[in-house]
């Protein structure tokens, strides 16, 4: 039995799911190209993509669109004022956690590390350097620290 015939047997055992049928995978002979025609299932993929990416997104754009014209009036009374700011502050301590969590701790890793991020942030803030240019920076910093044994 092969390995993909153990994985849909197991999966029927365990959780009950029907694999697809095995007749549906065409087998190419030695020697012949692997570039296949798009499949039946492929051709929905782009527009079930189009359908994903403005369930995701129009619903914000909506809230943002419709928010606006109530914005200064918001604005205008206190209590709603405050609640804003708070709301603020929660989302600014929520990107600091997203920065620190998976960015920091996984990018730096010593003192070195700690040198070449801030002289990326100094050559974007205060030299004005476009990002690419920081990238390229912070790539050839990489390279030179990983050279060097640091």
């Amino acid at each position: 039995m092969g390995g993909g015939r153990k994985i849909c047997a197991l999966m029927d055992q365990c959780f009950k799911i029907a694999c697809p049928e095995q007749e549906s995978v065409i087998q190419q002979p030695k020697g012949a190209s692997s570039v296949r025609a798009p499949s039946r299932k492929a051709e929905g993929a782009w527009a079930g993509g189009a359908i994903a990416l403005l369930s995701i997104y129009l619903p914000s754009f909506l809230l943002v669109a419709g928010a606006l014209p109530l914005l200064d009036a918001m604005r205008e009374q206190t209590g709603l004022r405050s609640a804003i700011l708070g709301v603020n502050a929660a989302v600014a301590g929520i990107l600091a956690a997203a920065l620190y969590d998976p960015v920091w701790k996984a990018a730096i890793g010593g003192p070195a590390d700690l040198v070449l991020a801030l002289a990326a942030f100094g050559a974007l803030v205060l030299w004005k350097l476009p990002s690419w240019a920081a990238v390229l920076l912070c790539a050839s910093g990489g390279l030179a620290l990983r050279a060097l044994g640091v």
